[in-house]
């Protein structure tokens, strides 16, 4: 194959190349040069390189070398008519072509723009996120796909996985290669929604975004747009034309400074292993800051998949706990919103919440009040009401267990709550169906009144009894990794892999000894208890110590151990519920490892150890899961030591601090960032000129 007295390898490895450079290799069918294929339109150069390159070696970087210091290749796009009257065609190379990125070199250059670029080399792919109606399309929705880090998400587009039936939409829209079988010539297709995929696609937004950012911070923030997208500055008649769109679009924008928009974004069936693994926030579309994601609750599980409950659909609360609450706005459904819900005191539980709801119900024509706990749904009061096409002033308040619903100018909705929900809560929104939009949300909770679009989330500071400092309310307790909070004697963490909490005012546990508690998992599937912990540090698996969990997806319990790395010893089938608690035990005695579930005498594993760990550190820990802990104890020596959370000494000190956002600034910005939107999807910055 490689003598020189057979040159086709080296014709067929140079006219690759050559096509790389030009957009058309000197040979059209880069995959046929037999009798079907395109004849060359020079073989006299074919030949040439060809020759180059076996006598270079066969040196890949040397021909490219020589490709690009020749001056066809060096060439501007620009026309001449008697070139063009004699090869229209440019097959002789008399200008350059003119050709467009391809979709993953589009896609990168994106990101370079914006400085979001992750430029990790090599290890695992990562698994681009597909909205809700790319995933429905399959029989399986979301099967063998994943969900990445958005860190990953920003890598180059060579490591992206791609899916033969599950395209990701910006590659199959800008004629991605076939996926099935070898492709020698992509094709180039011009449709319109390649356009529309580069004004409106979230990708896009995110990096216009970024730009808009940094553009912000600069005297002049059209040059500076140019310069990070075009790599040159604005012509006077641009810079002109960019200014008077800026200036449009921040009147435009004022309308839109004070709004905020949840918009549902998944199927109504999903495969159980791909559902689980999505973030909450990927089944309702709203703000980043200031508000908490819930999945709401799926059922079924025949042959792997789920189907979203229409009753207890994705919601997000808002970042402030409070009883008794005020909530007015100006509310718009969009055309294919069934329905929309504004939550009251909602405190979630497994993918359902304890509160109240008002809901509009655009199906039925109705507004209705309704009383939450646990599974069960009680309606309260309703009225007819057909008017969801316009917008609508609600005002809402909860008053212990009355609730009184003003809306339009028709008389208020009411009802009282004979056996009200006490205690503390949060507002919420939940929407099926489509997006709902809200204007003007504003919240007041204990005396004080939140404009929930008109907060800067990043400087602003909120003292949520359910989200307290873990430095002030566990102490006694060292964390690695993880939001851990407590309240009322309940330890509780948020959704992330492998933090650790260790009891260190309980002291190091010896033989005989173990550790107790009650387990809730709310989302996720992994949590439980430590022994023996020595040399923690932040991360997965930097420690050594025993780990004892509950894995309620599969089923099961799981006993291993940490040695900077993870072993699994020994599992035993369990009845796990999510949302309900479950009491679990660890003990070493002697060479053993015991767990018991749910206070049954007898151990669910008794596993022997061939070689014990040290004695060391007791507990808590999860992998991905939103988990709370009660009844937390070690039984030393007979003994029983309880974690008690300290004295609050009445209500705790109210430490919010609300920074208002610099409302000129946002609309700048947001103007900026269409700006930017348009000049990514200029033909200079897509095109190869």
């Amino acid at each position: 194959m490689v003598r020189r007295e057979n040159p086709l390898t080296a014709r067929v490895m140079v006219n690759r190349l050559w096509h790389g450079h030009f957009g058309r290799g000197i040979v059209a069918t880069p995959n046929d040069f037999g009798k079907a294929g395109s004849p060359p339109s020079n073989v006299a150069l074919l030949d040439w390189l060809a020759r180059e390159f076996m006598t270079h070696g066969w040196s890949i970087k040397h021909l490219h070398r020589v490709i690009m210091n020749s001056r066809a290749w060096q060439r501007s796009s620009a026309g001449n008519g008697g070139n063009e009257t004699i090869d229209p065609g440019n097959l002789h190379h008399w200008r350059a072509n003119l050709r467009r990125l391809e979709s993953e070199a589009i896609r990168d250059s994106i990101l370079k723009s914006s400085g979001a670029l992750n430029s990790e080399r090599g290890g695992r792919g990562f698994f681009p996120a597909l909205a809700g109606e790319v995933v429905a399309g399959a029989s399986k929705p979301g099967r063998n796909w994943q969900w990445s880090l958005p860190e990953q998400q920003r890598r180059r587009s060579v490591y992206a996985f791609v899916k033969r039936t599950m395209l990701y939409p910006f590659f199959e829209i800008f004629d991605y290669t076939n996926t099935e079988g070898s492709l020698g010539v992509r094709p180039t297709t011009t449709v319109a929604p390649q356009a529309l995929l580069l004004l409106n696609s979230e990708f896009v937004a995110e990096n216009a975004g970024r730009l808009a950012e940094k553009a912000l911070a600069q005297p002049d923030p059209v040059s500076s747009v140019f310069r990070m997208v075009l790599s040159r500055n604005p012509t006077e008649e641009e810079h002109r034309l960019g200014s008077s769109f800026l200036t449009s679009q921040e009147k435009e924008q004022e309308r839109q400074v004070r709004r905020i928009s949840f918009r549902p974004d998944f199927p109504p069936a999903l495969f159980n292993d791909y559902q689980k693994s999505l973030p909450a926030g990927r089944f309702l579309r709203g703000p980043d800051t200031g508000w908490e994601y819930h999945k709401g609750k799926w059922t079924g599980g025949y042959e792997g998949i789920v189907n979203a409950e229409r009753d207890w659909p994705a919601y997000a609360l808002y970042g402030v706990s409070s009883g008794d609450v005020m909530v007015s706005g100006r509310f718009l459904l969009d055309g294919i919103t069934e329905r929309s819900s504004v939550l009251l005191r909602a405190r979630p539980g497994g993918g359902v919440f304890d509160g109240y709801s008002v809901l509009l119900d655009k199906g039925r024509g109705e507004i209705a009040i309704l009383r939450h706990q646990g599974e069960k749904i009680t309606t309260l009061s309703k009225r007819a009401f057909h008017e969801f096409r316009r917008e609508l002033d609600i005002a809402i308040t909860l008053q212990g267990g009355s609730i009184l619903v003003s809306y339009g100018s028709k008389e208020p909705l009411k009802a009282l709550d004979p056996d009200p929900i006490v205690g503390e809560g949060r507002v919420g929104v939940s929407a099926w169906g489509g997006e709902v939009s809200i204007d003007e949300l504003t919240i007041v909770a204990d005396g004080r009144t939140y404009g929930v679009a008109e907060i800067d989330y990043a400087k602003s500071r909120f003292s949520d009894p359910e989200q307290l400092d873990p430095q002030a309310v566990l102490p006694g307790w060292s964390s690695y990794g993880g939001n851990w909070s407590s309240r009322e004697n309940m330890i509780s963490v948020a959704r992330e892999k492998g933090p650790k909490l260790l009891w260190e005012a309980a002291g190091v546990l010896g033989d005989g000894d173990s550790l107790k508690a009650e387990v809730r998992i709310e989302e996720g599937s992994i949590a439980g208890l430590l022994l023996n912990v020595r040399e923690p540090k932040t991360g997965a698996d930097n420690w050594i110590g025993y780990e004892v969990s509950l894995y309620l997806d599969e089923g099961k319990l799981v006993v291993g151990t940490h040695n900077n790395n993870w072993v699994q010893r020994a599992e035993a089938p369990a009845a796990l519920k999510r949302g309900e608690w479950h009491w679990l035990e660890a003990r070493t005695t002697g060479n053993r490892l015991q767990v018991f579930l749910d206070n049954r005498p007898e151990p669910y594993i008794d596993h022997m150890m061939e070689q014990p760990l040290a004695a060391g550190l007791a507990g808590l820990r999860t992998w991905g899961a939103q988990v709370h802990y009660r009844n937390v104890h070690v039984s030393r020596g007979g003994e029983k030591v309880t974690w008690a959370a300290p004295e609050a000494g009445g209500r705790q000190e109210d430490k919010t601090l609300l920074i208002h956002a610099d409302r000129e600034a946002t609309i700048r910005q947001r103007a900026l960032a269409q700006l930017c939107s348009l000049l990514l999807n200029l033909n200079e910055f897509v095109y190869i000129d």
